[in-house]
């Protein structure tokens, strides 16, 4: 969290710690539990309230918070709700009341009231903040398969990139076709399986040489074989019976050449992935497309392929380029891991409890993020 940011500092300030020394709020320790002046709202632990003594204002704004005693002040127990388990706090309602006013003057029904309130809003607070956990832990997850690939990517030229998406695929060292000849092999498998009543995977691949060059087939040959099983792979066609024959036709959820260029792009990363082999969009668009500018295409594959195998998967090729470039050594090494595998726990966010989750995730996400920049220095 940046402090530096005004907005964000309030914030951070007022509701999460106390208001003049910092201190995070506590309910185990009493001289930080919150409370929260009348008037003004500022909360501030026991402690700094004791060293107010007789004061009638607030130190932060120069509030008057009125004539209650200041030592009279009642614990924020709201707030310790927002941090705390409910079974962590006190289930005596004198215990957590017995301070306020306005809840000891009310009559035996109207407190049954305020108990069933106070109950529901608790029951609403815990469901906020274990999605809200949830979702930051989710977000730190991200960040941190992110930090791994990128260190991936930094180590990583055209060249290697190609030879280890070649690899991944299956492919010996240069069949990954160039860009152009992908998209003539694309256009040729639509329009022979809407004109050329086309019959079997075999009879497609046939059809496709006989549409090039002599001089080239020999040479295109591994490209259309490994796009054509690609797309049978993924079920593109269905088989429709023609009397005693039958005809392959594209299925209706791939009409055009986009879907069927979706479809191909998709397998195509998404296999890679699975190898260890990672791009960033604008590397994906130059090898697929022969420029950078369908990076807005590639993105939401890559994203939806980002999953928790990913990025176990991710770890191991980030390990491999650590110990190969020599960048760490010893504890260096044992540290950096540590920060990427405590992000990459699948059990992370259904472990989530209190702070100390997010606080421990928090350092471990700051740590993977230094020693990435400090590796990427020393290259």
């Amino acid at each position: 969290m940046d402090l530096s940011n005004p907005t964000v500092r309030s914030y951070y300030m007022e509701f999460l710690r106390c208001a003049a020394c910092s201190q995070g709020f506590e309910y185990e320790n009493p001289l930080y539990h919150p409370i929260t002046l009348p008037i003004c709202g500022h909360t501030m632990c026991k402690q700094c309230i004791n060293i107010m003594g007789g004061q009638k204002a607030c130190p932060q704004d120069q509030v008057s918070f009125g004539n209650t005693p200041i030592d009279q002040l009642p614990t924020n127990y709201p707030l310790l709700m927002m941090i705390y388990r409910p079974s962590e706090l006190p289930k005596d309602h004198k215990q957590r009341h017995y301070q306020c006013r306005s809840y000891i003057e009310l009559d035996d029904e109207k407190k049954s009231y305020f108990n069933d309130l106070e109950k529901g809003f608790g029951d609403i607070s815990v469901i906020i903040m274990q999605m809200s956990c949830i979702k930051f832990l989710q977000v730190a997850s991200n960040l941190g398969e992110y930090i791994s690939i990128d260190f991936i990517l930094h180590y990583q030229n055209h060249q290697e990139l190609k030879n280890n998406l070649e690899s991944a695929l299956g492919l010996q060292q240069g069949q990954f076709p160039e860009p152009a000849i992908q998209e003539k092999i694309l256009k040729f498998i639509i329009l022979l399986i809407r004109c050329s009543g086309i019959s079997s995977e075999q009879h497609l691949m046939y059809s496709i040489l006989q549409l090039v060059e002599r001089k080239d087939q020999i040479t295109i040959q591994p490209s259309v074989e490994y796009i054509v099983r690609l797309l049978f792979g993924v079920h593109c066609f269905e088989i429709e019976p023609i009397g005693e024959f039958s005809s392959i036709q594209l299925k209706p959820t791939f009409p055009n050449y986009e879907s069927i260029r979706l479809v191909y792009d998709s397998k195509i990363i998404e296999n890679a992935m699975e190898y260890g082999c990672y791009m960033t969009g604008e590397q994906w668009s130059v090898l697929l497309y022969g420029y950078e500018t369908n990076e807005s295409i590639i993105d939401p594959i890559i994203d939806k392929l980002l999953t928790k195998t990913s990025f176990q998967t991710g770890i191991k090729q980030y390990e491999k380029i650590v110990s190969s470039i020599g960048a760490v050594q010893g504890q260096d090494l044992c540290d950096l891991i540590k920060h990427i595998q405590f992000l990459s726990n699948a059990n992370l966010a259904i472990n989530a409890s209190g702070l100390s989750v997010l606080n421990s995730t928090l350092d471990m996400l700051k740590g993977a993020l230094n020693s990435s920049n400090k590796f990427k220095k020393r290259s």
